[in-house]
């Protein structure tokens, strides 16, 4: 519609159209051809909001370690393997270890923020904060883990201590 006369104008096809490939029919008109622009880049304007957003919130905990991945079984063992390992837990090529073992944890088991640290939380309450000298019940394996509840990244290589 002309915003002066009234008068209603045909369709135009986009300037953009080839072989009706994207095709866009707008009312002819600069005015209404930029609403028209507008309205088709809303999802790309969506899209970087959203992209700004999270980059605040990286931005927010800027030289703050990144999560080290937690090995966690997917299950519950039927038997439990009664070991003990004492040690200093590390974090080694992005990965939580026992001296040179990877630890599995029980299922449930999380990793939290606490500061510019994570700290493991057991299901049962226990807290191991990476650093920290630590004794472990469970058993030890040479072979990777079935069953965990994240693949194991390629990083986190064994031996295996299977903690409880």
């Amino acid at each position: 519609m002309d915003q002066a006369t009234g008068d209603i104008r045909p369709l135009a096809r986009s300037r953009s159209d080839k072989a009706g490939a994207g095709l866009l029919l707008t009312p002819a008109g600069p005015k209404v051809q930029q609403v028209a622009t507008m309205t088709a880049l809303r999802p790309l304007a969506a899209l970087l909001a959203c992209a700004a957003l999270q980059t605040g919130c990286a931005a927010s905990h800027a030289g703050a370690p990144a999560a080290p991945y937690l090995a966690t079984r997917a299950f519950d063992p039927t038997i439990l393997l009664t070991a003990l390992a004492m040690g200093t837990l590390t974090v080694r090529d992005g990965c939580i270890r026992l001296g040179d073992a990877l630890v599995v944890w029980p299922r449930g088991t999380r990793l939290v923020r606490e500061g510019r640290r994570h700290v493991v939380v057991t299901p049962d309450g226990r807290r191991y904060a990476p650093g920290s000298r630590v004794a472990l019940g469970g058993g030890g394996s040479d072979t990777p883990p079935d069953r965990l509840a994240t693949p194991l990244p390629p990083a986190c290589t064994g031996p295996f201590f299977h903690a409880n």
